[in-house]
């Protein structure tokens, strides 16, 4: 948020820091009461339950679950027959992984990606008898803590050490991909998609659609 002030001096003392809170449950809770009640839907507490809680504090996700639901159950408008049921056994995890390649994938293909390099990247063995490369690895292990929007060093190199079966990165290894990851993400304009802030040693991704991404597509094993 400070890189005006860093590349120019002259705006120091003429730039103010506005931090607009996150969406908590009980606003992420009322897109779909409220429009679920337009549309004369019934839908389970507990299937509203999970997706507010799988929305990552964005409403842009929780319209886009309710708008999947109702469209997986022929919602278009307000009934003139009375009220539509959505079953309890409604299918969240498929949609979650649907949703998932959709929304984060753009910005997950330009990081795993990584910088270019002018020789082929060491590939490191996962426990899943997989390989990866020194990013894939790291997104791996950001995806790994839930994701969560802030990241310590320490926990993200625990995770690491927990996916790999040897071959461990070393410190100036795994600060020198966050630098790069948060390079990609400032050039290709996805500031928000991964920062490093070396001073504190800890990762943010606080893009809702990425950490959407690396929960529904990248994690090893499914949350649900």
């Amino acid at each position: 948020m400070f890189d005006a002030i860093s590349a120019e001096s002259e705006l120091t003392g003429r730039f103010i820091s506005v931090t607009l809170p996150e969406w908590n449950p009980g606003e992420l809770e009322q897109i779909a009461t409220l429009g679920f009640r337009e549309l004369k839907v019934d839908c389970p507490g507990e299937i509203v339950a999970t997706i507010v809680a799988e929305s990552q504090s964005s409403p842009f996700l929780m319209q886009k679950f309710c708008w999947e639901i109702c469209f997986d159950n022929d919602v278009e408008k307000p009934s003139l027959f009375g009220r539509t049921r959505i079953s309890a056994e409604y299918d969240l995890k498929s949609m979650f992984t649907r949703i998932a390649q959709d929304a984060g994938l753009p910005i997950y293909q330009k990081l795993v990606a990584g910088p270019q390099a002018r020789k082929e990247r060491l590939k490191r063995p996962l426990k899943s008898g997989e390989e990866a490369d020194i990013y894939e690895a790291t997104l791996l292990a950001i995806a790994e803590t839930g994701p969560l929007p802030s990241i310590s060093y320490d926990d993200l190199r625990s995770k690491l050490s927990n996916l790999l079966t040897e071959m461990m990165p070393q410190k100036h290894e795994i600060t020198s991909a966050l630098k790069h990851l948060a390079n990609i993400s400032l050039k290709g304009g996805l500031s928000s998609a991964v920062d490093w802030d070396e001073e504190r040693r800890e990762v943010s991704i606080a893009d809702p659609y990425l950490r959407f991404f690396l929960r529904w597509q990248v994690r090893g094993t499914a949350p649900m």
